[in-house]
C-alpha cells in the first residue's frame, strides 16, 4: 500500500480500487473516528507538496482515514506538521502524495505508519477475511522491526500474509455493500 498518487491511491498490487480520503464526514465516518480516538473530531487538511524537514515546526499526531471505496475504513498512525498560517505539510511528502487528507489528531497515536485500524463498510467475508490478516500481517511486521535477527520462517510468514492480501483485494471491486 506504498503507491501513492494526487487523485487516489492504489491497493496492495495495483487493485483498481480507489482509496482516498472519505469524499464526506458521514456518520458511518465518525462512528469509527470515535472508536479510534473518543473526543476527536476528523478535519479535511491541505497539504503542502513539499517535503518539511524543519524540526522547529509543530508536530501533530493522529490518524489519516483512507476510504477503500464501499470495501473498508483504514486508520493509519501518522504525523504531520503545522506551518504558518495554518497550512500543514507532510515530513515524508513525496510528489505523488495526497494534497488533500482527512486527519484524526490523537496526541497517543502511534509511531507514524506504525499502526492501522480498519473497519469494514461491507458485510463480505471477503472484507472481514482481509481486515484479520492484515492483523495478522501488521503484527508480525511490527514485531520484525525491532528483531535483531529474523529468521527465514518469519519471511515466509510475511510474504504468505501479503500474498493473500493482494488475493483478497482482487476481490474487492466485486464486494457490494
Amino acid at each position: 500500500m506504498e503507491r501513492v498518487n494526487s487523485k487516489k491511491r492504489l491497493a496492495p498490487r495495483g487493485c483498481s480500487i480507489r482509496v482516498a480520503a472519505p469524499r464526506s464526514v458521514t456518520a458511518q465516518v465518525l462512528n469509527c473516528c470515535k472508536q479510534v480516538c473518543p473526543g476527536s473530531v476528523p478535519v479535511y487538511m491541505r497539504m503542502c507538496r513539499q517535503s518539511i524537514k524543519n524540526a522547529g515546526l509543530e508536530p501533530l499526531t493522529g490518524w489519516i482515514v483512507w476510504q477503500w471505496e464501499d470495501v473498508l475504513l483504514e486508520f493509519e498512525s501518522y504525523e504531520i506538521q503545522r506551518l504558518d498560517k495554518g497550512k500543514f505539510a507532510d515530513p515524508h511528502a513525496k510528489g505523488t502524495s495526497p494534497s488533500r487528507i482527512l486527519f484524526l489528531q490523537d496526541p497517543h497515536a502511534p509511531a507514524p505508519r506504525r499502526a492501522h485500524v480498519r473497519f469494514p463498510l461491507s458485510d463480505s467475508p471477503i472484507v472481514h477475511q482481509y481486515i484479520e490478516v492484515a492483523k495478522h500481517r501488521d503484527s508480525l511486521a511490527l514485531s520484525l522491526l525491532g528483531a535483531m535477527r529474523i529468521n527465514k520462517q518469519q519471511l515466509t510468514d510475511l510474504a504468505a500474509y501479503e500474498r493473500e492480501l493482494d488475493e483478497l483485494a482482487e476481490l474487492f471491486p466485486h464486494v457490494s455493500r
